[in-house]
């Protein structure tokens, strides 16, 4: 069998295969989590841990500013069954049809009020944490798909893109993932829960 009928017959499998993961996906979508007064630290540290079980790759780290956040992660989906950012069939196969990567942005604010003084009020009170996940699409200038075999595709020179010094590939925002914002915050959650010895269900 070669490579695109088995890439075909694994997407006709795919809805048999996953088809009950289906009820994995939390069934309220809420990319928030909160730490009681002084365990800012402990939900910093958190959720940076989380990030790292899902393999992103930590960009920045700025405790003071309460920020946390990736650079850009690839999957192929159904092809990479070692990654776990993907919440549904869906996902699954979106990721393997087409290069898609996601990134993830952590901010924490006060509980209570709109915003801190300073840096040094994150353990004064109450502190809310935020998730946000970003889906990307790469695309590539001039890139030709064959109708044969994906190995006989080849690319075009854009001499406009390349005058202006514009890159040969580029990332775009395509949508928010928010079923992976709400799975991301829900990990912290029990993480939180654990540090602070309460029973995780």
């Amino acid at each position: 069998m070669t490579p695109r009928f088995a890439t075909l017959g694994l997407l006709a499998l795919a809805p048999l295969l996953f088809g009950t993961l289906s009820g994995c996906t939390p069934a309220q979508v809420d990319p928030t989590f909160e730490a009681p007064k002084g365990q800012y630290a402990t939900a910093f540290d958190a959720a940076l841990e989380t990030l790292r079980d899902f393999r992103f790759p930590i960009d920045r780290v700025d405790a003071e500013a309460g920020v946390i956040t990736t650079a850009s992660k690839q999957s192929s989906g159904l092809a990479s069954p070692w990654d776990i950012e993907q919440s549904t069939p869906t996902q699954e196969v979106e990721d393997l049809l087409a290069l898609h990567t996601r990134r993830v942005r952590i901010t924490f604010e006060s509980a209570t009020q709109s915003a801190f003084a300073n840096p040094n009020e994150f353990n004064a009170g109450p502190v809310r944490g935020r998730v946000e996940a970003v889906v990307d699409r790469r695309y590539i200038r001039g890139w030709r798909l064959s109708s044969s075999a994906i190995l006989h595709s080849d690319f075009t020179t854009d001499t406009v893109a390349s005058s202006r010094g514009q890159p040969q590939q580029f990332d775009a925002p395509l949508s928010r993932d928010e079923r992976l914002e709400a799975r991301l915050a829900s990990r912290i959650r029990q993480r939180l829960s654990q540090a602070n010895g309460d029973s995780v269900d």
